[in-house]
């Protein structure tokens, strides 16, 4: 009974996420030194700052729990409503990976715009090699 009512529960919540789910335009991905982490917070603020975008990220504390106690983060980028990019190294921990969404609010060329930014901030700063996926 418990594993059935888990099925249906873990069916709604994909459903409803389901709805909203868009595919990602860009995603990059590279290898990561969790040591970073505290640094790369501070980039990634710097260029939301710098292109007016409003930032949403997850508990630092909590994101440990997805890495198996390593430091973790996941940030998003929002124009307007729309979660534009994320960056994040959930998982393994060591593998960090950008992801920018096209909503059809923020012009694509703007889109691409910010996700080579970060992408060259973060190569620039801590040496940081993105592939594209």
């Amino acid at each position: 009974m418990i594993f059935r009512l888990f099925i249906l529960m873990l069916f709604l919540i994909i459903s409803s996420c389901e709805a909203d789910y868009r595919s990602p335009y860009l995603l990059y991905t590279a290898k990561f030194d969790t040591s970073k982490t505290d640094m790369v917070e501070l980039a990634i603020k710097e260029v939301a700052k710098k292109w007016d975008l409003r930032i949403y990220e997850k508990d630092r504390e909590q994101m440990k729990f997805h890495t198996q106690g390593k430091e973790a983060f996941f940030i998003v980028l929002y124009f307007n409503k729309d979660p534009v990019l994320s960056l994040d190294n959930s998982g393994v921990g060591e593998v960090i990976t950008l992801m920018a969404v096209d909503y059809g609010n923020m012009p694509i060329q703007d889109l691409k715009k910010l996700a080579y930014d970060v992408i060259d901030t973060f190569e620039t700063r801590f040496d940081i090699k993105f592939e594209k996926n």
